[in-house]
């Protein structure tokens, strides 16, 4: 067999080729971080829906949402939270939450990047370019926060 150097140099995708690209991370990043874990979560299922893997990883985004919600109440009605959250301000300051939802926010947001770090870096090598994110970035910040606040009254009333 006769190989050029091009087609030695050729990038070989493995045969599940991608045909959309993924969200920027940067935009979920920042989605995450503005809006908050209900926002990280958002953008998680709007990149799996657009990669046709929704069915498969609806079980990872509702386990997201079970964990946050879960925990946050844990947090705020048990003993053991309540400690924790006083604990905590003694250390550093009057946190009032906030570190800790950013800190879930992109905790969940991470995860969502190893879902689909493959997609990324495939659409990245086939030279697809990534949609423009800022319609649904906003979106699902604007969605997250006010879900956020919902919850938050909610869950302290």
């Amino acid at each position: 067999m006769n190989f050029t150097r091009e087609d030695l140099l050729r990038p070989v995708l493995n045969s599940t080729q991608v045909k959309t690209a993924p969200y920027s991370v940067r935009a979920t990043l920042l989605t995450s971080f503005f809006g908050g874990p209900f926002a990280a979560i958002g953008m998680v299922a709007v990149n799996a829906y657009r990669l046709a893997r929704l069915k498969y990883e609806w079980t990872s985004v509702v386990t997201m949402l079970l964990l946050y919600v879960l925990g946050m109440r844990a947090l705020l009605h048990s003993d053991f939270g309540r400690d924790l959250v006083r604990q905590w301000t003694h250390l550093i300051g009057d946190p009032n939450l906030r570190i800790m939802y950013r800190l879930v926010a992109l905790a969940f947001c991470g995860y969502g990047y190893l879902m689909h770090r493959g997609e990324h870096r495939g659409a990245a090598l086939a030279g697809i370019q990534q949609p423009n994110p800022w319609l649904i970035a906003l979106t699902c910040a604007v969605a997250g926060f006010g879900l956020q606040m919902f919850f938050l009254i909610w869950i302290n009333g």
